[in-house]
């Protein structure tokens, strides 16, 4: 469909002739006889026609010339006279009415192109039937604030909303619809011609309102289109540098968008409705409902409505010297002032979105980055810390911080477990902020260091590190997340790092599955398509792209996550081989890092009160031949035992139970649930078993790789599976752990027993299903962790500078 758009090359015209530009009438005509005389043959098939005349805003429709009415039956005529094949599509012009949105009658102004009122009333009639087709445009607000998009604000000289609050979903649908019906929709049930929109949408993934508001009130737009039964649109558009005046509604500025990005390249895939939650049917919970009102309806400034990227019109020599000597003073009067409440302005804006995708724990951030741009907690890239890279060591039951000048400093860990990098999505989850839940890595790591938490455990995948592969870009919000490079799956990694490593949090990477799919219960396998050389390889990748001091937080690798197919010093695969092999490479490509080792996924026997039975090991935590058969290392103090302990959710488990009838499922009908005494005394003593000796019999630091899983959910009527938690947390401060890692940040973990006799789906993290909301009842429970010993943030050492 070709756009007759523009009579000059530099200015579009508000008719389809006009002496100011030279171009007369039959002039018109011609173009349009050249273009049927070139192109109205089956060569070009398929060009369904023109559109007549592009935004006629300088016309009326049935009144005085220029009359749309005339015009577009004249062209239109003409054009069928030379290719009677195609089709008329006739926009509107731009007119006024009143319209009544909830309690408020106000005047609105038709979107340039869109006004069709009187169309009806004064109908267009070609010589040849069911040629018409109405082209009219509806656009958003980045083109311009309309009133009846907000539900106040103060409208300012330049067009823009100060103050403005935004629409609920419910009110903003409904002003979308009656404006479209009042304007042209309305043809849609008086006129037998198909309704296919000329221009609709504009800015749409770069919309900078807390509520998204330019974002919805596209979405809207589509889904009258389609709930009307219009035969088609066309957005605007393909162009990247399509540009628009307003984002947000108070601010006025260039702002360009379009289907492609910049390089033409790239499909623009807006981060909107990249949420991964238990929940489809999540509503957003930051709406208020209101009701439209004290908003000027005054006539947007004409350059204002015709902006769009295109075409900007400035007044006659003669007013712009009028405005410059009248306001001469003035100017020079307030220039000091409105700069300042510009200032003000911009703060307040920048400080509410940041405040947006904040995590809501009601503390105070006392390492705010502002950027030179002025956006608050949305860095470009982070600070040069000027951190040395420490010597890790693992030592006298803890973990040492050793500088190159020999000061050691013991920390405890409190960490989290934040996962995703380990799945095809190759990224960690929660970043993808949008109008209804999402955050960023910013206010992740201000949020954990709020908390007292100092370290992340950081799952990755084998064949991720291999590949470098990019990060699904649908995950994360680029515009809020700014310093995350996602290039390829190290330069993630090293974003995600450096993040962290900004609030003194350090990083554990768990060498977590073998393939994005599928864990591996070895470091290598055959049916997963990973060797030990593969595997060794990828170690290499992470020890070259990350052992040096711009990465200083990093405190080694998790050398396996769960290897539960191995055995411990017996028959191939053998842990004790493969994680002095995994761990002496790590050390060639990096001493200064640590080896967290897990354990094998055994059994064993257990005596608990007064009867012998059979357990098996949490999968992990299967340490019970490590005292006979030990790990040794190149380097000394660089092992850290890191095993696994879990609740009920993940199984119930016998010893955590007084009785109860074992199901096909695994569930434990008939349950009876243990007192405090008797629950704590058969975890301290599982543990034990399990790992637990180490801490007597071995030097080395013991810090839980995995622990927790449900917990407030948990629908025990004692509480089972809160409270093995909560006691496996006492076991090990009383016991002398160096930390643990919870599992997990992410609310999209899932559990299969709550309680113990009922086998589902059931999920559970740190934050709610929103990324924004602490689960409160498990941030308490976990802040049980503050009392590890030693626990502070990591230190920076500072580098020395060399000549």
């Amino acid at each position: 469909m070709i756009s007759l758009h523009t009579l000059d090359t530099k200015t579009s015209g508000g008719a389809w002739y006009s002496d100011e530009l030279d171009v007369t009438e039959d002039q018109f005509l011609e173009a349009v006889d050249m273009l049927t005389k070139n192109l109205c043959g089956s060569k070009y098939w398929n060009i369904l026609g023109l559109d007549l005349k592009n935004e006629p805003h300088q016309c009326s429709w049935g009144g005085e010339a220029p009359d749309w009415q005339k015009g577009a039956t004249l062209i239109g005529n003409r054009m069928l006279e030379g290719c009677p094949n195609w089709m008329a599509f006739v926009e509107g012009i731009a007119s006024s009415g009143t319209i009544t949105l909830g309690s408020r009658t106000s005047t609105y102004f038709d979107w340039w192109g869109g006004g069709l009122t009187k169309a009806g009333a004064n109908p267009i009639e070609y010589d040849i039937e069911n040629k018409l087709v109405w082209a009219p445009h509806y656009y958003n607000t980045g083109v311009y604030p309309a009133w009846y998009m907000y539900a106040s604000g103060s409208v300012t000289a330049s067009g823009a909303i100060e103050n403005y609050v935004e629409l609920d979903d419910e009110t903003l649908r409904n002003n979308v619809e009656k404006t479209i019906d009042v304007m042209f929709g309305y043809l849609r049930e008086t006129s037998p011609y198909a309704m296919v929109m000329g221009e609709f949408a504009g800015l749409y993934a770069k919309d900078k309102h807390p509520m998204l508001t330019t974002q919805r009130s596209t979405d809207y737009t589509i889904e009258v289109m389609v709930k009307a039964g219009y035969a088609g649109g066309y957005m605007w558009s393909l162009n990247p540098e399509s540009a628009y005046q307003y984002n947000p509604a108070d601010t006025l500025g260039h702002f360009t968008e379009g289907l492609l990005e910049d390089d033409w390249l790239t499909p623009n895939k807006t981060e909107s409705g990249g949420r991964l939650s238990s929940s489809s049917s999540y509503q957003r919970t930051t709406e208020m409902k209101l009701t439209a009102a004290d908003i000027d309806g005054s006539k947007p400034p004409e350059r204002m409505k015709d902006y769009k990227g295109r075409i900007r019109t400035w007044p006659g020599l003669l007013l712009l010297l009028l405005l410059v000597v009248g306001a001469a003073v003035a100017i020079t009067l307030h220039a000091i002032d409105t700069n300042e409440q510009m200032k003000v302005s911009s703060e307040d804006y920048e400080n509410r979105l940041a405040n947006k995708r904040k995590i809501k724990d009601g503390l105070d951030d006392d390492q705010v980055i502002i950027s030179d741009d002025g956006q608050v907690g949305n860095p470009k890239k982070y600070p040069d810390m000027g951190c040395e890279l420490p010597d890790y060591q693992s030592k006298d039951g803890q973990i040492f911080a050793v500088s190159k000048n020999g000061t050691e400093v013991p920390v405890g860990i409190k960490g989290v477990n934040w996962f995703g990098m380990e799945t095809g999505l190759a990224i960690p989850f929660g970043l993808w902020e949008n109008m209804d839940n999402g955050t960023s890595v910013y206010e992740i790591a201000a949020f954990l260091a709020r908390n007292k938490f100092n370290s992340v455990r950081l799952p990755v995948c084998i064949k991720n590190i291999l590949n470098d592969v990019a990060p699904d870009k649908s995950l994360i919000n680029m515009n809020t997340n700014r310093a995350v490079n996602i290039t390829s799956y190290v330069t993630t990694i090293q974003s995600i790092v450096k993040a962290l490593g900004y609030r003194h949090i350090t990083v554990m990477i768990s060498l977590h599955t073998l393939d994005p799919k599928k864990s591996g219960g070895a470091w290598y396998s055959e049916a997963l398509g990973v060797t030990e050389d593969d595997f060794l390889e990828a170690v290499g990748i992470l020890t070259k792209n990350l052992c040096d001091s711009e990465y200083w937080n990093i405190l080694g690798l998790d050398l396996k996550n769960e290897p539960a197919d191995c055995s411990w010093g017996g028959a191939t695969p053998d842990w004790q081989v493969g994680a002095t092999k995994i761990g002496n490479h790590m050390l060639d490509g990096c001493p200064n890092w640590m080896a967290f080792v897990e354990g094998i996924a055994g059994s064993g026997t257990i005596t608990l009160n007064g009867e012998e039975n059979t357990y098996y090991d949490w999968w992990g935590a299967g340490m019970q031949n490590a005292g006979a058969y030990p790990i040794d290392l190149n380097i000394e103090s660089k092992l850290v035992w890191s095993p696994h302990y879990y609740n009920t959710g993940v199984s119930p488990a016998w010893y955590l139970y007084g009785g109860g009838t074992q199901g096909e499922e695994g569930a434990l009908g008939d349950y009876v649930e243990l007192s405090d005494e008797d629950l704590k005394y058969n975890i301290e003593k599982t543990m034990d078993a399990m790992f637990g000796y180490l801490r007597e019999s071995s030097s080395y630091a013991m810090v839980m790789g995995e622990f927790a899983g449900l917990y407030s959910k948990d629908k025990h009527p004692m509480l089972t599976t809160k409270r093995s938690t909560d006691f496996t947390i006492q076991i090990m401060i009383e016991k002398g752990y160096a930390g643990a890692y919870m599992w997990s940040l992410n609310p999209e973990s899932a559990y299969q027993f709550n309680p113990a006799d009922t086998y589902g789906h059931f999920t559970e993290g740190l934050l709610e299903d929103d990324w924004l909301t602490p689960n409160q009842v498990f941030m308490e429970g976990i802040g049980a962790l503050d009392a590890i010993e030693n626990l502070t943030l990591f230190p920076c050492f500072p580098q020395e500078i060399e000549e």
